[in-house]
């Protein structure tokens, strides 16, 4: 045996312990020091396999050929090896400091945001000062929701996504964390708001002039006024100006409250801070089960299909129609058995008042455009509700936007024995997703056919989920 062997592990242990030792002295060039210090000193060890067991590789106390060829090394190789080990070190390190202190000034920095938006338009958000005062004061840094490396990954620059989400602990009425997590969403990142006129009519009239291929869409746009007297009547502490900038920028934090309070799968709203939300944390995104259990699965498509009937049916006179239905957009809790929708910042909202046909249904049917969803605004709006959020749903559960079967949230089958089993219930998935005249009259009654599919399923097999 090596004597390398036995001298090895107890040389890492000290080196690890010298290295941190050495780290924290140096605080006044790297800071390094803060609530990671177990997992410095993880780094410090796995840095030290990597260097000490490259140099060990070959037993510098063995005999022959071992020790002649550790002997005929180049220096200027160790040397390398030796610097290589230091600058992984050293990057970790400041990687390690700088989340340290981005924790440490997440608070602060939502304040600075929400400093910025009120100075932008003080009318706008003066009557939320008080409300978020106090949110803020209760928000605590969560670092444990999800691994280390996801943070190091969110130090990188966020300029390509539209999204800029922290995720906070609640505090109790005593100071304790609650057992509810808080998401902090960020929605003007563009700046682009900077540049327009704060008045009224100017930003109406942008709205109306807009191409709203990104954003809400609202049809008949004549009869749009009275939407927004809707959501001034639910949001009674917002100014029209307002509602009229959050419609330009991002209509989340209107739309997310008032959909909570009828009961619609969003995540509780806690505080609207300017252009920053703060939602209750409602879970992980559906790319997160798509290699989970099949029956998993299926309770999930069972809660998406039901969601999105309740979309589809709206509130009164308005229906909602989601036109970016991905894995990303949706989340799912497995302690709670819920399901819900988390970006609908392109939702379709159309005032069936306006229809052409009122008492009609409009079938949708798919249009070619590969890697993307491609529907019709006019057709939708003109009649009194459209089929196509059921559409958007099958289709997502049974292939992706190129059609590519493999690619659809229930692809990876059961055992062969449910296939067989249960064979209307794939007829019936794709009967939704295709929707042939001559099966399919009505895609309303396909989608709950789908879903007493769904729920025999579920309940034969109830012990195995």
């Amino acid at each position: 045996m090596c004597p390398a062997d036995l001298v090895f592990p107890y040389v890492l242990f000290v080196n690890s312990a010298l290295c941190i030792t050495l780290i924290r002295k140096q605080r006044g060039l790297l800071l390094f020091f803060g609530k990671h210090s177990f997992l410095r000193f993880l780094i410090c060890f796995v840095g030290d396999v990597f260097y000490f067991g490259r140099k060990y590789a070959r037993c510098p106390f063995g005999i022959g050929h071992n020790w002649i060829y550790w002997r005929n090394i180049s220096s200027k190789f160790r040397t390398m090896r030796v610097f290589s080990h230091l600058r992984l070190l050293i990057l970790l390190t400041v990687a390690l400091n700088t989340l340290d202190h981005k924790l440490q000034q997440r608070g602060q920095l939502n304040l600075t945001k929400f400093q910025e938006d009120l100075r932008f338009c003080p009318q706008c958000f003066e009557s939320q000062k008080v409300a978020c005062g106090n949110l803020m004061e209760n928000l605590i840094a969560n670092t444990n929701h999800k691994p280390i490396l996801e943070h190091l990954f969110a130090l990188l620059p966020q300029r390509s996504c539209k999204r800029n989400n922290q995720l906070y602990g609640l505090k109790g009425q005593e100071g304790e964390t609650n057992t509810h997590q808080i998401l902090a969403k960020y929605f003007a990142n563009s700046k682009e708001h900077l540049e327009w006129k704060l008045q009224v009519g100017e930003l109406k009239q942008l709205f109306l002039d807009a191409e709203r291929l990104d954003g809400m869409q609202f049809w008949p746009l004549a009869n749009i006024e009275d939407f927004v007297k809707l959501l001034m009547e639910y949001h009674r502490n917002l100014s029209p100006l307002a509602i009229w900038l959050y419609l330009l920028v991002n209509v989340q934090p209107l739309l997310m409250p008032w959909l909570f309070s009828w009961q619609f799968p969003v995540p509780q709203t806690h505080g609207i801070c300017g252009f920053t939300i703060y939602q209750e944390y409602a879970g992980q995104d559906l790319y997160h089960f798509q290699n989970q259990p099949f029956l998993l699965r299926l309770k999930i498509a069972k809660h998406l299909l039901e969601a999105c009937l309740k979309f589809s049916h709206g509130i009164a006179r308005y229906r909602f129609y989601i036109t970016d239905l991905t894995a990303d957009n949706v989340v799912y809790s497995i302690h709670q058995d819920r399901l819900s929708f988390v970006d609908l910042d392109t939702l379709f909202v159309v005032d069936a008042r306006g229809a052409k046909y009122k008492s009609s249904t409009h079938r949708h049917e798919y249009i070619e455009c590969p890697g993307c969803f491609a529907y019709s605004p006019e057709d939708i709006a003109a009649h009194n509700k459209s089929d196509l959020n059921i559409y958007s749903a099958c289709q997502f559960l049974s292939e992706d936007l190129y059609r590519d079967k493999t690619k659809g949230f229930l692809y990876a089958m059961p055992t062969e024995s449910l296939v067989q089993k249960y064979p209307e219930l794939w007829r019936t998935l794709q009967r939704c997703v295709d929707c042939p005249r001559e099966s399919c009259a009505d895609r309303f009654a396909v989608a709950q056919q789908l879903l007493g599919e769904f729920e025999k399923v579920l309940s034969d097999n109830a012990n195995k989920i």
